[in-house]
């Protein structure tokens, strides 16, 4: 059985959600080959009956450090997904865009920026670090106006304290 066959199997057994990502040990995926892999998932879990709004696809972020193309094919990944599968989610872990990098929370910050406008829908990150937090909701008024306009017009005084102005 398959790491995808197993997260799918689990989440239809267990009615929890499926995460999954398109690394191969050691290799991270062109585009073209994290299509395929989010294919075959979704093929799957369609099979099962798991929800396409419970699948969750780990984009596979790599350090800009090692990979200077990487940022760009694992955003392109994240749009590439939300048109390709309706209601599948996706998911990044933040932190490792600026791997090796000086200034993390600078680079972290642009790259979660970018990924919400490509249609992230959550990130693994310090939700204890203001910065991401202002970043996250500042870049949904951009990416959807319409839904989030109010909400960050209307933020809680508390995080307008703790949040820098600027980076």
């Amino acid at each position: 059985i398959s790491g995808i066959d197993l997260a799918t199997t689990g989440a239809t057994r267990n009615g929890i959600r499926a995460c999954s990502s398109n690394i191969k040990p050691h290799h991270y995926a062109m585009l073209e080959e994290r299509l395929e892999f989010a294919s075959r998932l979704v093929a799957i879990a369609d099979k099962e009956g798991v929800a396409r709004e419970k699948l969750f696809f780990d984009i596979a972020v790599q350090s800009a450090a090692t990979d200077s193309e990487s940022a760009l094919i694992s955003l392109a990944t994240v749009k590439a997904v939300k048109e390709a599968f309706d209601g599948v989610k996706t998911t990044c872990g933040l932190s490792n865009a600026s791997f090796g990098l000086p200034k993390r929370v600078n680079i972290n910050s642009a790259y979660l920026t970018c990924a919400i406008y490509n249609g992230l829908d959550s990130a693994i990150m310090d939700n204890t670090n203001a910065v991401y937090e202002m970043t996250a909701k500042a870049a949904e008024v951009i990416a959807r106006p319409h839904k989030e306009i109010l909400k960050f017009l209307h933020l809680d005084e508390e995080v307008e304290k703790e949040a820098p102005q600027e980076i």
